[in-house]
């Protein structure tokens, strides 16, 4: 006759998790991790081409969203491109990366209904300043400790005096 008591199937559930962590780890294969993805954001009825960078990220097969009718193509290494759907709502939402050895943690995603634009270098002195239309996003990030980026926004007549 087998007896159990209350706590015996939450202590057996237990120790299948930490057996099967285990086995992952002791193989070296851990989930990825996906620290940063650039752009953190796209236009909704545009495609956006995303890189992910992180560590495990070299079986990374895919992201997933989400984000309504989101669709993902995988280029090669850690780059994706990431079709988002034409009327999907501005706002902020999840994307998480698919491997062989798991699921990494979910990232924030912006989308927005405004124009995308990627910053370009050189752009580090006012006469290298990229001409930016007003009420877009820009697409930037710091590459050193000294980075500095200029933008030039074009003015609206309707507010210029």
């Amino acid at each position: 006759m087998i007896v159990r008591s209350q706590h015996s199937i939450p202590a057996m559930f237990l120790v299948s998790c930490l057996t099967l962590f285990a086995a992952n780890s002791a193989a070296g294969q851990s989930p990825p991790v996906i620290n940063v993805l650039f752009p953190a954001g796209g236009q909704a009825g545009q495609a956006v081409e995303v890189t992910a960078s992180g560590s495990n990220l070299q079986g990374l097969q895919k992201l997933h969203s989400n984000i309504p009718g989101f669709q993902c193509e995988r280029l090669d290494g850690g780059r994706f491109r990431l079709m988002i759907p034409q009327g999907v709502m501005p706002g902020l939402y999840d994307l998480w990366g698919q491997s062989d050895t798991g699921l990494s943690a979910p990232r924030t995603f912006a989308i927005s209904n405004r124009t995308e634009h990627q910053e370009t270098e050189p752009n580090d002195s006012a006469s290298a300043a990229i001409s930016i239309p007003i009420d877009a996003v820009i697409n930037g990030r710091i590459d050193k400790v000294s980075d500095v980026d200029f933008f030039c926004v074009q003015r609206v007549e309707a507010y210029a005096s």
